[in-house]
């Protein structure tokens, strides 16, 4: 029996001391596994999950020289990893705490006192889900080493549109080509009178004496004067009368212009 019992006492005692042995050599892997993969979710700028990673082969389990590796890499991570505050606005430029944000699609957790978070470093857009149902949307670069970053979203300020034109003044007709013509008319027609007076002197003459040649000189000279002084009167209101139709030809174009260009 003594030999029985010793012999499974000995047993025992190297089933226990092959477990011990094993069991570092599980945890040597486990720390190798999660600094390799820290180190390549570092260089996928993937910082929070490589700090992770990093994290768990720090612990107490894992080997004295990659704890130390572990550690040192740690600090760099922290020291590369942004932190960012999102600050909102309302359109009068004050500060909010309504709605919630997004990062990517995801909800970022805002610290209620003001604490950065920390994120990866990247292209990431930030949106605003306001309570009353609008949304504000802003894309931004986060380098590595940014701390305390702060973002502003803002609702936009109302822009008041440029002021309405002045109303274009009607164009006013003048009396000109009504001047104008009126003269014109009465030049003419004092032209005619005369040239009517010339003709009817010319006339009187060649029934007279113009057939006995005794006619006077002076008679001949008055109505051929009459005659000639009609026909500039009746040519300078024939250009008059032109000038009148001309001005008011002109001011209906431009009251038609203006008023095409007030529509």
């Amino acid at each position: 029996m003594r030999v029985v019992a010793s012999a499974l006492t000995l047993t025992l005692l190297v089933n226990v001391s092959s477990s011990a042995a094993a069991a570092p050599k599980k945890s040597q892997q486990q720390c190798i596994a999660a600094a390799e993969s820290g180190q390549q979710l570092r260089s996928s700028s993937k910082l929070l999950d490589a700090r992770k990673a990093f994290g768990a082969c720090t612990a107490n389990g894992c080997p004295a020289v990659i704890r130390r590796d572990c550690g040192r890499w740690v600090d760099e991570i922290d020291l590369a990893t942004p932190t960012i505050t999102v600050k909102l606005q309302d359109a009068a430029g004050a500060e909010v705490a309504e709605g919630r944000v997004l990062m990517d699609g995801e909800p970022l957790p805002r610290a209620a006192d003001g604490r950065a978070t920390p994120i990866d470093p990247g292209s990431h857009r930030f949106t605003w889900q306001r309570d009353e149902g609008s949304a504000i949307e802003e894309q931004f670069i986060v380098r590595e080493g940014e701390h305390n970053r702060v973002l502003l979203l803002r609702v936009p300020p109302t822009v008041l549109g440029p002021p309405p034109p002045p109303p274009v003044a009607a164009h006013e007709r003048t009396a000109l080509p009504w001047i104008v013509g009126g003269a014109g008319a009465a030049v003419a027609v004092t032209g005619a009178i005369f040239w009517g007076v010339g003709l009817n002197d010319r006339s009187t003459l060649s029934s007279t004496c113009a057939s006995a040649h005794a006619c006077s000189m002076s008679d001949v000279e008055a109505s051929h004067t009459k005659l000639v002084v009609g026909d500039v009167l009746v040519a300078v209101g024939l250009v008059a009368i032109a000038g009148a139709v001309y001005l008011y030809l002109r001011e209906s174009g431009e009251a038609h212009a203006t008023t095409t260009g007030a529509r």
